[in-house]
């Protein structure tokens, strides 16, 4: 029977693999590396170690381990696309097991199973195993250390120094891997000294003293990074946060949290509470609870060093706390529940979270073919990335090589020069963060008026703009206000004022808006007028921002400002007036050829990676 029972669980273990395994594979030739892995790529074009170092590990935020690993993994095998995942691939796989073998020792079997589906059919688990950064390695090195700590408590010899060797290497290593996988591990190395028998306490002291030791390498390094204060980019997490953090683990999926809800009732109901775990729970929600609270803490009172990717190494163990409550029960019933959750995982990934549609078939790999499909010579384009090799990593993979005009945005003025004076009937523009300013998109779009070709994914966008040609496959500006043909003299200060109650329009976020403004200058006083956009709710000013006129190689001048809703929340207040208009301070004269206030759809997947994609 005990024969039986094992060769079940391994049954169901190996079905939690082939769906992990086939969830990954699933579509990844269409896959693009994005910044995260560009990002990596890019900081391995080293051909010494100390080069690494000074250049591919101290200037980024985290510690030398992947980064490390990737440059040797890569001299011995290539910088191919499956080269690059294959390690995290295989990570998060061995991810799923260790999830299971740390559930069997804290937990039922049962719920060492539910865990482990959880880890293997989640968008959280399956990102990470797809994504060329720490995350999935650290968690592995950290149940792997979760497993001595564990053995090294339950059981009642005194722990032999291989064991303890174990313990030292595993800790040092997850803090060469990131340091919130350090703090993690800090927490787990403490919990196993407080309930480790008190006669064994002083080798478990010695092991800690050889942990510190095999990282003091790398001190210098870590150093260098706590004196660049965080990580600013990110932003410390506001009052929302934890709200979107749960609904990300569950794929913002009704379904899927009930659903869950449903297998832990019935389950409890089925075998009872397991009090018998209670100390494990205990131990699982401190693992779980205390480097999250410090991460936060941190984040509001020093500097930001927290997001959803950092919270996973805590994943697993909050995983086998979720399933912990009920006892172990029937074969039967433990087949039926894991197969019905990881249905539940699929069907809330695959159509409900649309997992598939956002974060494959996007990115740099995709902008580059659209940029070089064709063959059109009479194409030009302008890429804002962060580093040419971003986009340099696939356009070399083409035949012939297609340049670029550039590879950062030069000033607004530069660029429209160039439109005016270039023989090219399309221009290309993508850029791969979400802070694109869109104003640029807008000005080209004077120039070449067609929108041909709009590809919006998660943080980044494509676009091309046409002199000539079809805009059906893209959604038309609507205009919510506009001027024509408006002439002002110098004694005139506010000019054109277009007042707008936003409610009345913005009820879909996110949006783009648009205030845009052609003029000519009859008359220049003391300075060029400025377009501005004001938001005032109850006559108190929520928003106010300004552009300056630019010249353009006919005489005219244009002006663009351009927001997406989302930075814009104040538009929702229903007691919100929006004001658009040209303020004259320098006391020039002019005429007003075009002032209009536009709307038209935003990208819908750019907040995708931690929030509800609306489709």
């Amino acid at each position: 029977m005990k024969n039986t029972s094992r060769y079940f669980s391994i049954g169901i273990l190996l079905l939690i693999l082939l769906v992990g395994l086939g969830l990954r594979l699933f579509q990844i030739g269409e896959l693009s590396l994005g910044n995260d892995d560009l990002s990596t790529l890019t900081r391995l074009q080293y051909d010494t170690f100390a080069e690494l170092i000074e250049h591919g590990v101290k200037e980024d935020v985290h510690p030398a381990g992947v980064q490390v690993f990737m440059w040797g993994w890569t001299k011995a095998f290539g910088q191919e696309e499956w080269v690059l995942h294959l390690p995290f691939l295989v990570m998060g796989l061995l991810l799923v097991w260790l999830t299971y073998l740390l559930g069997t020792r804290l937990i039922s079997e049962t719920g060492a199973l539910l865990a482990a589906a959880m880890m293997a059919a989640t968008e959280y688990g399956i990102f990470h195993s797809l994504t060329i950064r720490p995350y999935t390695v650290g968690a592995c090195v950290l149940v792997a250390l979760a497993l001595i700590v564990t053995k090294l408590v339950k059981q009642e010899a005194t722990p032999h120094w291989a064991q303890l060797l174990q313990l030292a290497v595993l800790g040092a290593l997850s803090a060469y891997v990131h340091y919130f996988a350090a703090l993690v591990a800090v927490v787990l190395v403490s919990s196993g000294l407080l309930l480790i028998r008190r006669e064994d306490k002083l080798r478990y002291g010695v092991a800690i003293v050889v942990m510190a030791l095999l990282y003091a390498p790398h001190l210098g390094i870590f150093f260098h990074h706590g004196g660049q204060g965080g990580s600013a980019w990110m932003g410390s997490p506001d009052k929302h946060f934890f709200l979107r953090y749960g609904g990300y683990l569950f794929h913002f999926s009704w379904l899927f949290a009930i659903g869950t809800a449903g297998i832990v009732g019935g389950l409890v109901l089925k075998t009872g509470l397991a009090r018998t775990y209670s100390r494990s729970r205990w131990v699982l929600l401190d693992w779980v609870i205390l480097p999250v609270a410090v991460g936060v803490l941190y984040s509001w009172l020093v500097a930001p060093i927290v997001h959803a990717g950092v919270f996973f190494f805590c994943f697993p163990f909050f995983a086998i706390l979720l399933f912990s409550m009920s006892s172990q029960t029937s074969q039967i019933i433990t087949a039926s529940a894991v197969v019905l959750l990881m249905g539940l995982c699929v069907v809330s990934l695959v159509w409900e979270r649309d997992f598939y549609g956002w974060f494959y078939g996007r990115g740099a790999k995709e902008m580059v073919r659209l940029y070089v499909e064709g063959g059109n010579a009479d194409k030009a384009g302008w890429m804002q990335v962060y580093h040419p090799y971003y986009i340099d990593y696939y356009l070399a993979k083409t035949d012939p090589v297609r340049p670029l005009e550039g590879y950062e945005l030069p000033p607004l003025e530069q660029v429209l020069a160039w439109a005016d004076t270039t023989s090219a009937e399309v221009v290309a523009l993508g850029w791969l963060g979400r802070y694109f300013p869109l104003q640029y998109l807008t000005a080209l779009e004077r120039s070449f008026p067609i929108r041909s070709k709009e590809r919006l994914w998660a943080i980044s966008e494509y676009y091309e703009l046409s002199k000539a040609g079809s805009s059906n496959e893209v959604a038309p500006w609507r205009a919510l206000s506009k001027i024509n043909g408006m002439r002002w003299t110098p004694e005139e200060v506010y000019i054109g004022t277009q007042e707008i109650i936003p409610h009345d329009y913005f009820s879909d976020f996110p949006e783009i808006l648009s205030v845009e403004l052609d003029a000519r200058i009859d008359s220049i006083g003391e300075g060029l007028p400025q377009l501005v956009l004001s938001i005032e709710v109850n006559g108190e000013s929520r928003f106010w921002r300004s552009s300056d006129l630019i010249a353009r190689s006919d005489g005219s001048y244009l002006a663009d400002l351009v927001f997406r809703t989302r930075e814009l929340p104040v538009l929702q207040n229903p007691g919100a007036v929006l004001k658009a208009y040209l303020w004259n301070a320098g006391r020039s004269g002019g005429e007003i050829l075009r002032l209009e206030v536009r709307r038209r759809p935003g990208n819908p997947r750019l907040y995708a990676f931690v929030e509800e994609v609306k489709h």
